[in-house]
């Protein structure tokens, strides 16, 4: 793959992309509440939808690499994870338990901070996730959900625990055996899922663990990319793989691999720079404010119940508090990367 030495502005414009892609999508789902957002996600018109976490993913493993490989010791490649993922984390919690919550309960004082729910919800900032603040949010058309977009974290640490492992193991020494071993046991899962039902499931749903394998294919292609060809032809013979395998269940192994070409693809081109995208890395932020701002922005004004609304007061409202997380928490943490 030529092209990954050096800077590429298209991971900036997919990071920032995927995100406001999430948001959008979710905001059906705030808007009109779960069975009418599954229903939509089983027509085709909704089956773009089926993309959004497997290339966030995937984009992830292949960037991630990259940091695991300018990185001296595993050690110090965790305390980065650390430092990028949960102070962010920690101040989003505690933003939602201590202003969003007080404000949108409809319980007392007292009773908001005597309820154990209250309590539950700060596990969030380890990676225990729990979606209920106390009388939050009761009325809304997906109700008591404070932040769904955390059910991702549990598996986004699955992800880092990997990494660290396959390095540990000898990634850097013997890529092209992990890119062989992965590939038979996709094969394998793939067989499985074919001939025994009970593997069998909607093909509404990229579950948590799918995402994983998506995160080791975007691993993969990075440790082996002086194997692989940069190539346009590729990436349309990705998509159209891609799309055939995710949107059938018992092919959903087999999707990892085209899917993270076609994202790194994508990740690779040169578009023109334009000030907020290439100001600072805002799609962490997007990730953990939009939930909650949909959620609220629902419940607090009548233009937020629309869905066309919903999508243009979260987009405004979360890219201030995406900004505020950038500037104020996540760039400030980077400062102490050289602890280690």
């Amino acid at each position: 793959m030529e092209g990954i030495k050096g800077f590429t502005t298209g991971f900036d414009y997919l990071r920032f992309g995927l995100s406001l892609a999430v948001l959008i999508w979710h905001s059906y789902l705030f808007t009109f509440g779960l069975s009418e957002a599954l229903e939509l996600a089983t027509n085709w018109s909704g089956r773009i939808t089926y993309w959004i976490l497997p290339m966030f993913f995937a984009l992830s493993g292949f960037l991630i690499t990259s940091s695991l490989s300018r990185t001296p010791s595993i050690k110090k490649f965790l305390w980065l994870r650390f430092i990028r993922i949960y102070p962010a984390l920690t101040v989003e919690v505690i933003l939602s338990a201590l202003i969003l919550g007080l404000l949108a309960t409809s319980f007392s004082i007292r009773q908001y901070f005597s309820d154990p729910a209250f309590y539950r919800y700060l596990l969030n900032i380890l990676g225990w996730i729990h979606y209920e603040l106390p009388g939050v949010f009761l009325e809304n058309p997906l109700p008591n959900l404070v932040n769904t977009s955390l059910w991702t974290v549990p598996f986004e640490l699955e992800c880092y625990i990997a990494l660290t492992l396959l390095a540990l193991f000898g990634l850097r020494k013997w890529p092209g055996w992990f890119l062989v071993t992965f590939t038979l046991l996709c094969l394998i899962k793939t067989v499985v899922a074919i001939y025994i039902p009970i593997t069998a499931g909607s093909s509404a749903n990229v579950n948590g663990r799918h995402l994983v394998l998506f995160f080791i294919a975007g691993v993969l292609i990075n440790i082996n990319r002086e194997k692989i060809p940069f190539s346009g032809a590729l990436a349309i013979l990705s998509t159209l793989l891609g799309a055939l395998f995710l949107y059938n269940y018992q092919f959903i192994y087999l999707a990892p691999f085209p899917v993270a070409y076609l994202t790194i693809w994508l990740g690779l081109q040169r578009p023109k720079r334009i000030p907020y995208v290439m100001d600072g890395d805002y799609s962490y932020g997007i990730y953990l404010y939009a939930a909650p701002i949909q959620q609220a922005v629902w419940h607090f004004t009548v233009f937020g119940k629309t869905y066309v609304g919903n999508v243009i007061l979260s987009i405004i409202l979360t890219s201030i508090f995406a900004v505020f997380s950038w500037h104020a928490i996540e760039k400030p943490m980077l400062r102490f990367k050289k602890m280690f």
